[in-house]
């Protein structure tokens, strides 16, 4: 340690620390019995009225969402777009765009808007007539 920090450690040996009042348990004892003894308020009723209102709220939601997730499916077997058939030619494509996110996005946008279609049990939206 340098001289500035040996100054510093023997000024601040010569303090103690200071406990709390003595009547601080006493204080805080008596506000809390008088806050516990107290009837429950109008506060607990709207608690359970902001509960019922944020479950409300979630289960719209989550309905919502599969609402839509329907809707896209349909919407894309309606117009013909299905999921992209990605092969060599597709991965040689990509790779001449920078073989990065961008340059795959870009290349499955093209093969879906061509019709190209994949032919796994999977890879048809519902509705779909291929």
């Amino acid at each position: 340690m340098d001289e500035t920090e040996n100054r510093i450690t023997e000024m601040l040996s010569q303090f103690r620390p200071v406990g709390p009042p003595a009547d601080l348990r006493q204080r805080v004892l008596a506000k809390a019995g008088r806050a516990a003894a107290r009837p429950p308020a109008r506060g607990r009723a709207l608690d359970w009225v902001f509960r019922g209102a944020v479950a409300a709220t979630l289960a719209v939601a989550v309905c919502l969402s599969f609402a839509a997730d329907r809707i896209t499916h349909r919407q894309a077997a309606m117009i013909g777009i299905g999921p992209a058939v990605w092969d060599e030619q597709a991965e040689q494509i990509a790779q001449l765009l920078g073989g990065d996110g961008w340059g795959r996005h870009y290349v499955a946008l093209g093969l879906m808007a061509s019709g190209a279609r994949g032919t796994a049990p999977d890879a048809s939206y519902p509705g779909d007539s291929q």
